[in-house]
Protein backbone atom coordinates (compact mmCIF):
# COMPACT_ATOMS: atom_id res chain seq x y z
CA UNK A 1 0.00 0.00 0.00
CA UNK A 2 1.64 3.51 -0.96
CA UNK A 3 0.47 5.66 1.75
CA UNK A 4 1.16 9.70 1.22
CA UNK A 5 0.09 12.66 2.70
CA UNK A 6 1.55 15.90 1.35
CA UNK A 7 2.13 18.71 3.51
CA UNK A 8 2.35 22.48 2.11
CA UNK A 9 3.77 25.58 3.84
CA UNK A 10 3.67 29.19 3.03
CA UNK A 11 7.54 30.92 4.29
CA UNK A 12 7.44 34.66 3.72
CA UNK A 13 10.15 37.00 5.40
CA UNK A 14 10.84 40.68 6.18
CA UNK A 15 13.65 42.70 7.91
CA UNK A 16 10.51 42.47 10.97
CA UNK A 17 9.23 38.91 10.55
CA UNK A 18 10.24 35.44 11.40
CA UNK A 19 9.94 33.00 8.29
CA UNK A 20 6.25 31.12 7.70
CA UNK A 21 4.13 29.09 6.63
CA UNK A 22 -2.82 20.38 1.21
CA UNK A 23 -1.98 18.23 0.99
CA UNK A 24 -4.01 14.51 0.50
CA UNK A 25 -6.12 15.93 -2.85
CA UNK A 26 -3.93 15.81 -5.93
CA UNK A 27 -3.93 19.53 -6.21
CA UNK A 28 -0.59 21.63 -7.66
CA UNK A 29 -0.02 25.54 -6.85
CA UNK A 30 1.42 27.43 -9.32
CA UNK A 31 2.58 31.32 -8.28
CA UNK A 32 2.76 33.26 -11.23
CA UNK A 33 2.72 37.35 -10.69
CA UNK A 34 0.37 39.78 -9.32
CA UNK A 35 -2.66 40.23 -11.13
CA UNK A 36 -4.91 37.99 -13.86
CA UNK A 37 -4.78 38.69 -17.50
CA UNK A 38 -6.72 38.20 -20.76
CA UNK A 39 -5.11 35.59 -22.45
CA UNK A 40 -5.59 32.65 -25.67
CA UNK A 41 -4.27 29.35 -25.86
CA UNK A 42 -4.37 27.06 -28.05
CA UNK A 43 -4.21 24.33 -25.53
CA UNK A 44 -6.94 25.73 -23.25
CA UNK A 45 -10.09 27.42 -23.20
CA UNK A 46 -10.41 30.84 -21.42
CA UNK A 47 -13.86 31.24 -19.23
CA UNK A 48 -14.28 33.73 -16.82
CA UNK A 49 -14.82 33.07 -12.93
CA UNK A 50 -16.32 34.97 -10.26
CA UNK A 51 -14.60 37.98 -8.71
CA UNK A 52 -13.84 37.87 -5.06
CA UNK A 53 -14.10 40.59 -2.89
CA UNK A 54 -11.21 40.29 -0.08
CA UNK A 55 -8.01 41.62 0.56
CA UNK A 56 -6.97 38.31 1.53
CA UNK A 57 -4.55 36.02 -0.39
CA UNK A 58 -4.80 32.74 -1.46
CA UNK A 59 -1.55 31.04 0.86
CA UNK A 60 -3.95 28.08 2.19
CA UNK A 61 -5.55 25.67 -0.16
CA UNK A 62 -6.78 22.47 -0.69
CA UNK A 63 -9.85 20.76 -2.91
CA UNK A 64 -12.68 18.50 -2.37
CA UNK A 65 -16.12 17.61 -3.00
CA UNK A 66 -17.60 20.09 -0.32
CA UNK A 67 -20.98 20.02 -1.46
CA UNK A 68 -21.49 16.39 -2.37
CA UNK A 69 -22.23 17.03 -5.90
CA UNK A 70 -19.49 14.59 -7.17
CA UNK A 71 -17.23 17.75 -8.82
CA UNK A 72 -13.94 19.16 -7.12
CA UNK A 73 -14.31 22.15 -5.69
CA UNK A 74 -11.39 25.18 -4.11
CA UNK A 75 -11.16 25.86 -0.26
CA UNK A 76 -8.62 29.02 0.17
CA UNK A 77 -7.73 31.25 3.19
CA UNK A 78 -4.63 33.99 3.33
CA UNK A 79 -3.51 36.85 5.08
CA UNK A 80 -3.45 40.43 4.03
CA UNK A 81 -0.37 41.36 1.97
CA UNK A 82 1.51 43.60 3.22
CA UNK A 83 0.56 41.60 6.83
CA UNK A 84 -1.93 43.10 8.95
CA UNK A 85 -2.69 42.25 12.31
CA UNK A 86 -6.34 41.71 10.89
CA UNK A 87 -8.98 38.64 10.55
CA UNK A 88 -9.54 37.49 7.10
CA UNK A 89 -12.86 35.20 6.42
CA UNK A 90 -12.15 31.83 4.68
CA UNK A 91 -13.63 30.86 1.32
CA UNK A 92 -15.19 28.30 -0.78
CA UNK A 93 -15.39 28.12 -4.93
CA UNK A 94 -17.89 25.97 -5.46
CA UNK A 95 -17.76 24.12 -8.77
CA UNK A 96 -20.66 23.14 -11.11
CA UNK A 97 -19.42 21.23 -14.47
CA UNK A 98 -16.71 23.41 -14.79
CA UNK A 99 -18.41 26.66 -13.49
CA UNK A 100 -16.87 28.31 -10.30
CA UNK A 101 -19.00 30.10 -8.14
CA UNK A 102 -18.47 31.71 -4.46
CA UNK A 103 -20.81 29.87 -2.01
CA UNK A 104 -18.78 30.49 1.47
CA UNK A 105 -22.15 32.46 3.27
CA UNK A 106 -23.62 28.88 2.22
CA UNK A 107 -21.04 26.50 3.29
CA UNK A 108 -21.55 27.77 6.66
CA UNK A 109 -24.43 27.15 9.60
CA UNK A 110 -23.43 30.98 11.32
CA UNK A 111 -20.75 32.94 10.37
CA UNK A 112 -17.75 32.52 8.17
CA UNK A 113 -14.79 32.20 10.16
CA UNK A 114 -11.19 34.11 10.11
CA UNK A 115 -8.11 33.91 10.58
CA UNK A 116 -5.15 36.48 10.73
CA UNK A 117 -2.39 34.45 8.79
CA UNK A 118 -3.77 31.83 7.37
CA UNK A 119 -0.84 29.19 6.26
CA UNK A 120 -2.13 25.19 5.21
CA UNK A 121 -5.95 23.80 4.60
CA UNK A 122 -5.32 19.83 4.94
CA UNK A 123 -8.88 18.01 3.96
CA UNK A 124 -9.35 14.71 5.33
CA UNK A 125 -12.87 13.42 6.88
CA UNK A 126 -12.19 13.90 10.40
CA UNK A 127 -15.40 13.16 11.93
CA UNK A 128 -16.07 9.50 9.81
CA UNK A 129 -19.43 10.93 8.06
CA UNK A 130 -17.65 10.43 4.37
CA UNK A 131 -17.79 14.40 4.12
CA UNK A 132 -14.47 15.91 3.67
CA UNK A 133 -13.60 18.24 6.20
CA UNK A 134 -10.64 21.07 6.85
CA UNK A 135 -7.78 21.80 8.84
CA UNK A 136 -6.37 24.98 8.57
CA UNK A 137 -2.81 25.85 10.40
CA UNK A 138 -2.12 29.45 11.19
CA UNK A 139 0.07 31.40 12.95
CA UNK A 140 -0.89 35.02 13.74
CA UNK A 141 0.43 38.81 13.06
CA UNK A 142 4.13 38.05 11.47
CA UNK A 143 5.72 40.27 13.09
CA UNK A 144 7.19 40.68 17.34
CA UNK A 145 6.58 39.02 19.66
CA UNK A 146 4.56 36.76 16.94
CA UNK A 147 2.03 36.26 19.27
CA UNK A 148 0.47 33.76 17.28
CA UNK A 149 -3.36 32.45 16.81
CA UNK A 150 -5.30 29.20 16.96
CA UNK A 151 -5.86 26.84 14.33
CA UNK A 152 -9.32 26.02 13.04
CA UNK A 153 -11.12 23.09 12.23
CA UNK A 154 -13.87 22.60 10.00
CA UNK A 155 -16.51 20.26 10.49
CA UNK A 156 -19.34 19.28 8.41
CA UNK A 157 -22.78 18.50 10.00
CA UNK A 158 -25.79 18.62 7.63
CA UNK A 159 -24.83 19.83 4.47
CA UNK A 160 -23.01 22.44 5.99
CA UNK A 161 -19.61 23.00 8.17
CA UNK A 162 -19.14 24.64 11.88
CA UNK A 163 -16.24 26.05 12.69
CA UNK A 164 -14.18 25.03 16.08
CA UNK A 165 -11.11 27.23 16.75
CA UNK A 166 -8.70 24.62 18.83
CA UNK A 167 -7.49 25.97 22.10
CA UNK A 168 -4.05 26.12 21.64
CA UNK A 169 -2.56 29.53 20.63
CA UNK A 170 0.12 28.44 18.01
CA UNK A 171 3.25 29.82 15.30
CA UNK A 172 1.93 26.95 13.07
CA UNK A 173 4.57 26.55 10.47
CA UNK A 174 3.56 23.20 9.32
CA UNK A 175 1.27 20.64 9.65
CA UNK A 176 0.11 17.04 8.16
CA UNK A 177 -2.40 14.94 8.19
CA UNK A 178 -2.68 10.65 7.92
CA UNK A 179 -4.18 7.89 10.80
CA UNK A 180 -1.10 7.51 12.40
CA UNK A 181 -2.31 5.06 14.95
CA UNK A 182 -4.26 2.87 12.19
CA UNK A 183 -7.67 3.31 14.18
CA UNK A 184 -9.65 4.20 11.44
CA UNK A 185 -9.94 7.96 11.83
CA UNK A 186 -7.55 10.61 10.70
CA UNK A 187 -4.62 12.07 13.04
CA UNK A 188 -2.84 15.77 12.54
CA UNK A 189 0.62 16.51 13.15
CA UNK A 190 1.91 20.24 13.88
CA UNK A 191 5.25 21.80 14.14
CA UNK A 192 4.94 25.01 16.30
CA UNK A 193 8.20 27.48 16.19
CA UNK A 194 7.18 30.29 18.61
CA UNK A 195 4.05 29.79 20.88
CA UNK A 196 3.68 29.25 24.35
CA UNK A 197 4.77 25.74 24.16
CA UNK A 198 7.21 25.87 20.64
CA UNK A 199 7.80 21.63 19.65
CA UNK A 200 6.21 19.56 17.57
CA UNK A 201 2.92 17.59 18.81
CA UNK A 202 0.57 14.94 17.60
CA UNK A 203 -3.53 15.49 17.82
CA UNK A 204 -4.91 11.96 18.08
CA UNK A 205 -8.70 12.07 16.44
CA UNK A 206 -11.16 10.29 18.71
CA UNK A 207 -13.30 9.46 15.70
CA UNK A 208 -15.56 12.24 15.72
CA UNK A 209 -13.49 15.33 15.23
CA UNK A 210 -12.48 15.53 18.61
CA UNK A 211 -8.88 16.03 19.50
CA UNK A 212 -6.51 15.20 21.84
CA UNK A 213 -3.15 16.80 21.85
CA UNK A 214 0.11 14.52 22.76
CA UNK A 215 3.73 16.50 23.33
CA UNK A 216 5.52 13.31 23.70
CA UNK A 217 4.55 11.68 20.80
CA UNK A 218 7.17 12.99 18.79
CA UNK A 219 10.67 12.14 20.22
CA UNK A 220 14.35 12.43 19.61
CA UNK A 221 14.90 15.75 18.04
CA UNK A 222 14.13 19.24 19.04
CA UNK A 223 12.13 22.11 17.11
CA UNK A 224 12.52 24.83 14.90
CA UNK A 225 11.21 22.82 11.97
CA UNK A 226 9.68 24.74 8.84
CA UNK A 227 7.73 22.03 6.86
CA UNK A 228 6.17 18.51 7.65
CA UNK A 229 5.13 15.39 5.23
CA UNK A 230 3.31 12.29 7.08
CA UNK A 231 4.10 9.05 4.05
CA UNK A 232 4.62 5.76 4.71
CA UNK A 233 8.38 5.54 3.23
CA UNK A 234 9.06 2.13 4.54
CA UNK A 235 5.88 0.16 3.51
CA UNK A 236 4.32 -1.53 6.63
CA UNK A 237 1.20 0.54 6.46
CA UNK A 238 2.19 3.23 8.89
CA UNK A 239 2.86 6.67 7.54
CA UNK A 240 5.86 8.00 8.67
CA UNK A 241 7.15 11.39 9.56
CA UNK A 242 9.11 13.51 7.61
CA UNK A 243 10.32 17.23 8.95
CA UNK A 244 12.37 19.98 7.41
CA UNK A 245 14.47 21.90 9.20
CA UNK A 246 16.13 25.21 9.89
CA UNK A 247 19.28 23.37 9.25
CA UNK A 248 21.36 25.99 11.21
CA UNK A 249 20.01 24.90 13.95
CA UNK A 250 18.28 21.05 13.37
CA UNK A 251 18.96 19.55 10.95
CA UNK A 252 16.05 17.30 8.59
CA UNK A 253 14.96 14.42 9.59
CA UNK A 254 12.72 11.25 9.04
CA UNK A 255 11.44 9.64 11.80
CA UNK A 256 9.33 5.97 11.59
CA UNK A 257 6.23 5.45 12.75
CA UNK A 258 6.91 2.80 15.96
CA UNK A 259 3.46 1.30 14.79
CA UNK A 260 1.56 3.05 17.52
CA UNK A 261 1.67 7.16 16.03
CA UNK A 262 4.50 7.72 18.12
CA UNK A 263 7.82 8.73 16.43
CA UNK A 264 10.68 8.47 18.05
CA UNK A 265 14.21 7.44 16.48
CA UNK A 266 15.08 10.47 14.14
CA UNK A 267 17.62 10.03 11.04
CA UNK A 268 19.02 12.61 9.67
CA UNK A 269 18.15 13.36 5.81
CA UNK A 270 21.01 14.52 3.15
CA UNK A 271 21.50 18.01 3.26
CA UNK A 272 23.08 21.25 0.71
CA UNK A 273 25.68 23.28 2.47
CA UNK A 274 24.28 26.55 2.52
CA UNK A 275 20.41 26.20 1.81
CA UNK A 276 19.67 25.14 5.27
CA UNK A 277 16.07 25.87 5.52
CA UNK A 278 13.78 23.39 4.06
CA UNK A 279 10.87 25.66 2.66
CA UNK A 280 8.44 22.77 1.54
CA UNK A 281 8.60 18.50 0.80
CA UNK A 282 6.77 16.76 -1.55
CA UNK A 283 6.49 12.84 -1.05
CA UNK A 284 5.88 10.62 -3.80
CA UNK A 285 7.48 8.19 -6.66
CA UNK A 286 9.31 10.61 -8.82
CA UNK A 287 11.79 7.93 -10.15
CA UNK A 288 9.00 5.04 -11.04
CA UNK A 289 10.38 2.53 -8.82
CA UNK A 290 7.42 2.15 -6.66
CA UNK A 291 9.34 3.48 -3.69
CA UNK A 292 8.93 6.96 -2.16
CA UNK A 293 11.56 9.80 -2.67
CA UNK A 294 11.34 13.36 -1.41
CA UNK A 295 11.68 16.46 -3.64
CA UNK A 296 12.64 19.35 -1.22
CA UNK A 297 12.36 23.15 -1.54
CA UNK A 298 15.22 24.78 -0.13
CA UNK A 299 16.54 28.41 0.74
CA UNK A 300 19.60 30.40 2.50
CA UNK A 301 20.00 30.07 5.88
CA UNK A 302 21.23 32.90 8.48
CA UNK A 303 25.35 31.49 7.43
CA UNK A 304 24.72 31.40 3.54
CA UNK A 305 26.93 34.47 1.74
CA UNK A 306 23.51 35.19 -0.26
CA UNK A 307 21.57 36.12 2.87
CA UNK A 308 18.52 34.69 4.84
CA UNK A 309 16.08 33.33 1.96
CA UNK A 310 18.63 34.89 -0.72
CA UNK A 311 18.26 31.79 -3.13
CA UNK A 312 16.67 28.41 -3.92
CA UNK A 313 17.52 24.85 -4.24
CA UNK A 314 15.08 21.63 -5.68
CA UNK A 315 16.53 18.49 -4.10
CA UNK A 316 15.34 15.26 -4.67
CA UNK A 317 16.25 12.53 -2.56
CA UNK A 318 15.15 8.46 -4.00
CA UNK A 319 14.23 6.12 -1.21
CA UNK A 320 14.85 2.56 -1.00
CA UNK A 321 11.88 1.24 0.10
CA UNK A 322 12.96 1.23 3.87
CA UNK A 323 14.72 4.11 5.63
CA UNK A 324 17.21 5.07 3.16
CA UNK A 325 17.65 8.43 1.21
CA UNK A 326 20.33 9.23 -1.21
CA UNK A 327 20.91 12.64 -2.75
CA UNK A 328 20.30 12.26 -6.95
CA UNK A 329 20.14 16.15 -7.25
CA UNK A 330 23.07 16.78 -9.51
CA UNK A 331 21.68 14.29 -11.76
CA UNK A 332 18.52 14.73 -11.69
CA UNK A 333 17.73 18.23 -11.85
CA UNK A 334 20.84 20.27 -12.94
CA UNK A 335 20.31 23.94 -12.36
CA UNK A 336 22.30 26.59 -10.74
CA UNK A 337 21.11 28.63 -7.95
CA UNK A 338 19.61 31.67 -8.57
CA UNK A 339 21.43 35.33 -6.66
CA UNK A 340 17.73 37.11 -6.72
CA UNK A 341 16.47 36.47 -3.13
CA UNK A 342 14.13 34.31 -4.29
CA UNK A 343 13.11 31.04 -3.33
CA UNK A 344 10.49 27.91 -4.55
CA UNK A 345 7.52 28.41 -1.63
CA UNK A 346 5.47 25.60 -3.14
CA UNK A 347 6.53 22.12 -5.06
CA UNK A 348 3.30 19.72 -5.93
CA UNK A 349 3.57 16.70 -8.56
CA UNK A 350 1.06 16.04 -11.28
CA UNK A 351 1.40 14.75 -14.46
CA UNK A 352 1.43 17.38 -16.52
CA UNK A 353 1.74 16.22 -20.24
CA UNK A 354 0.08 13.19 -19.72
CA UNK A 355 2.53 10.33 -20.08
CA UNK A 356 2.25 8.70 -16.99
CA UNK A 357 5.18 10.09 -15.07
CA UNK A 358 4.86 12.47 -12.68
CA UNK A 359 5.95 16.05 -13.30
CA UNK A 360 6.28 18.80 -10.61
CA UNK A 361 5.63 22.35 -10.51
CA UNK A 362 7.08 24.69 -8.66
CA UNK A 363 5.91 28.92 -7.31
CA UNK A 364 9.32 31.23 -6.82
CA UNK A 365 8.65 33.91 -4.30
CA UNK A 366 10.68 37.42 -5.67
CA UNK A 367 11.12 39.88 -2.39
CA UNK A 368 12.66 42.54 -4.88
CA UNK A 369 9.16 42.95 -6.40
CA UNK A 370 6.75 41.08 -4.66
CA UNK A 371 6.55 39.11 -8.52
CA UNK A 372 5.69 35.21 -8.47
CA UNK A 373 6.86 33.08 -11.50
CA UNK A 374 6.11 28.98 -12.29
CA UNK A 375 8.50 26.29 -13.73
CA UNK A 376 6.98 22.97 -14.26
CA UNK A 377 9.74 20.39 -14.58
CA UNK A 378 9.23 17.61 -17.02
CA UNK A 379 9.95 14.16 -15.89
CA UNK A 380 11.85 12.44 -18.66
CA UNK A 381 10.95 9.09 -17.70
CA UNK A 382 14.59 8.04 -16.98
CA UNK A 383 15.03 9.99 -13.12
CA UNK A 384 15.64 13.20 -15.01
CA UNK A 385 14.06 16.23 -15.08
CA UNK A 386 13.69 19.56 -17.68
CA UNK A 387 12.29 22.85 -16.56
CA UNK A 388 9.89 24.89 -18.85
CA UNK A 389 7.72 27.75 -18.69
CA UNK A 390 4.73 26.65 -21.02
CA UNK A 391 3.08 29.78 -22.12
CA UNK A 392 0.00 28.12 -23.12
CA UNK A 393 -0.97 28.30 -19.15
CA UNK A 394 -1.28 32.34 -19.37
CA UNK A 395 0.06 34.43 -16.61
CA UNK A 396 0.29 36.10 -14.31
CA UNK A 397 -1.46 34.70 -11.19
CA UNK A 398 -1.89 31.55 -9.24
CA UNK A 399 -2.92 28.41 -11.18
CA UNK A 400 -4.29 25.41 -9.41
CA UNK A 401 -4.44 22.08 -11.57
CA UNK A 402 -7.79 20.33 -11.11
CA UNK A 403 -9.99 18.27 -13.12
CA UNK A 404 -13.08 20.76 -13.33
CA UNK A 405 -15.29 18.73 -15.43
CA UNK A 406 -14.74 15.26 -14.52
CA UNK A 407 -13.28 14.19 -17.78
CA UNK A 408 -9.88 13.36 -17.00
CA UNK A 409 -7.72 16.68 -18.25
CA UNK A 410 -5.91 18.65 -16.20
CA UNK A 411 -7.19 22.06 -16.23
CA UNK A 412 -6.36 25.20 -14.58
CA UNK A 413 -8.28 27.61 -12.06
CA UNK A 414 -6.55 30.71 -12.32
CA UNK A 415 -6.53 33.85 -9.75
CA UNK A 416 -3.73 36.92 -9.07
CA UNK A 417 -1.28 36.88 -5.78
CA UNK A 418 -3.90 39.62 -3.55
CA UNK A 419 -1.03 41.58 -2.92
CA UNK A 420 -2.47 45.05 -1.54
CA UNK A 421 -5.52 43.95 -3.70
CA UNK A 422 -8.87 44.44 -2.69
CA UNK A 423 -10.48 41.71 -5.35
CA UNK A 424 -9.31 38.24 -6.87
CA UNK A 425 -10.67 37.60 -10.29
CA UNK A 426 -10.54 33.52 -10.60
CA UNK A 427 -10.42 32.13 -14.58
CA UNK A 428 -11.16 28.42 -15.68
CA UNK A 429 -8.87 27.02 -17.52
CA UNK A 430 -9.99 24.41 -19.72
CA UNK A 431 -7.81 21.28 -21.20
CA UNK A 432 -8.87 21.03 -24.97
CA UNK A 433 -5.53 19.25 -25.63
Amino acid sequence: MLYCVISIIFIHCNPSSSKKNDNTSNLALVYLASSVSTCSSTSYSVQAGPTISTRGTVLAHTTGDFNGDGYTDLFYAGPISPFENTPVGVHFLINSNGNFMDSTTERFHESVPTLIHAHRANVADFNGDSVPDIYISASGYDVQPFAGEKNLLLLSSGGKYNSIYLSRVGFTHGSAVADIDKDGDIDIVETDLTGPSPGNYVLVNDGSGNFTEYSNRVTGTSNLFTSVALVDVNRDDFPDLVLGGSEDIVPSVLILNDGSGSFATATDLPAISGYGVVVDIEPSDFTGDGKIDLLLSRTTGFSSPFGFYGDRRIQLLQGDGADNFTDITSTAIPEEPESSNRWIIDLKAFDYNKDGNLDFVGQYDDLSNQGYTRVIWENNGNSTFTPRSPSELCSPGFIFPVDADNDGGVDFLRTSYGFSSTSLPWTLLKDIR
